[in-house]
């Protein structure tokens, strides 16, 4: 599948494209806080970039402004195993409508330099998520998915969620991941566009165990639609809503 940028609408065809675009987005962000510039498309999609000093671009990120919160408590954050030290990845506890731990999850910062000390000490914060769409499969329905004999294994529920990214099964020790492998009904769904490239990208409500999730994916793979279940590998990306 294509990569993370694609889930939002942009469509890289070599680095130099790369390069050229994300400093076209850095022209058009908002005003910087220190070294930090914003792109907010109306569709939702977000650029997070990180300058030098020297003006020189650093590390670049594509994200998403969700539409619903999660209420964590934050645990930790850890500093990326490349060394950038605008990719660290916050670990947290989601937390039920009663208030208890539905699990534990890793997430990426967009704007690790403003709400990054707030994932270090234990708050309890509000903070919107969003899974990338890495891969996945989708069924039409609970039934087709429950009653498909050639489903993955193993069977996980139609509403289940793995924090695959704070596990390393069956060998060595991985560096600690912004990673899920969801399986979700699809409560809403629609085809977005960005405003810059004029590209498509899908939108989805994918409700899980624990919560339901903003959900992107490319827009060249077939439409989701109410109803679907979805199940694949994501990497989530959150921003900080409320303390």
């Amino acid at each position: 599948m294509a990569g993370h940028f694609d889930c939002i609408g942009f469509r890289f065809e070599d680095r130099e494209q790369y390069a050229n675009d994300i400093v076209d987005l850095v022209r058009r962000s908002s005003q910087p806080t220190s070294a930090r510039r914003a792109w907010i498309d109306p569709s939702g999609a977000v650029v997070v970039a990180f300058l030098e000093d020297s003006g020189s671009i650093r590390c670049a990120k594509p994200s998403f402004r969700a539409t619903r919160a999660s209420t964590v408590t934050a645990t930790g954050l850890r500093a990326d195993d490349a060394g950038c030290p605008y990719c660290s990845v916050a670990t947290v506890e989601v937390l039920d409508e009663t208030g208890a731990m539905a699990y534990p999850l890793a997430i990426e910062l967009d704007d690790v330099d403003s709400s990054g000390p707030l994932f270090e000490d234990g708050h309890r914060l509000s903070v919107g998520i969003t899974a990338f769409a890495e891969s996945y499969r989708r069924w039409a329905d609970v039934r087709e998915y429950d009653e498909d004999p050639a489903r993955p294994a193993p069977n996980f529920a139609s509403r289940s969620l793995i924090p695959s990214g704070l596990f390393s099964p069956g060998g060595p020790d991985r560096p600690v991941r912004s990673e899920a492998i969801i399986t979700g009904v699809i409560g809403a769904a629609e085809v977005r566009t960005n405003s810059l490239t004029g590209h498509a990208f899908q939108w989805a409500a994918i409700e899980t165990f624990g919560g339901t999730y903003d959900m992107v994916a490319p827009g060249d793979d077939p439409p989701l639609a109410t109803g679907n279940v979805m199940q694949g590998t994501f990497w989530l990306v959150g921003h900080l809503m409320s303390t």
